[in-house]
């Protein structure tokens, strides 16, 4: 059995209260719109860092060539050293001598850009 003495007494409360519903549409609004501007805020934050990890995987991508350079000249001055090494130990002439050494300081110089550029490849843009 329902209990309509309840509502009886209680109704035009309700009915008085216009002001309740008008606040609670506005609370409701207010948060809605909270919502949206940190969903906003949010997306563009995610945008940034995506385009940030373009930027790194880009200058990433960068570096591996430059390192694959750094490699070759390392590995260039490593044989060159050791045709050096064994040219003085066999006591070969000294114009032989003194052109393998020339040939080396080149291969040093080259080594030294090569990894210079590769250090500018990996150090960051200033903003």
């Amino acid at each position: 059995m329902l209990n309509y003495d309840f509502w009886d007494k209680e109704w035009p409360v309700i009915t008085s209260a216009p002001h309740v519903v008008f606040w609670a549409v506005v609370i409701v609004i207010l948060v809605i719109l909270v919502v949206l501007a940190i969903l906003v805020i949010v997306r563009r934050e995610v945008k940034r860092l995506k385009r940030e990890k373009a930027a790194l995987s880009e200058r990433l991508s960068l570096a591996h060539d430059e390192h694959a350079t750094v490699t070759e000249q390392v590995e260039t001055l490593t044989k060159q050293l050791a045709q050096l090494s064994q040219q003085i130990a066999q006591k070969a002439s000294l114009p032989n001598i003194a052109y393998a050494s020339e040939v080396l300081t080149g291969t040093v110089h080259a080594l030294s850009f090569a990894n210079n550029a590769l250090g500018r490849t990996l150090i960051p843009p200033r903003p």
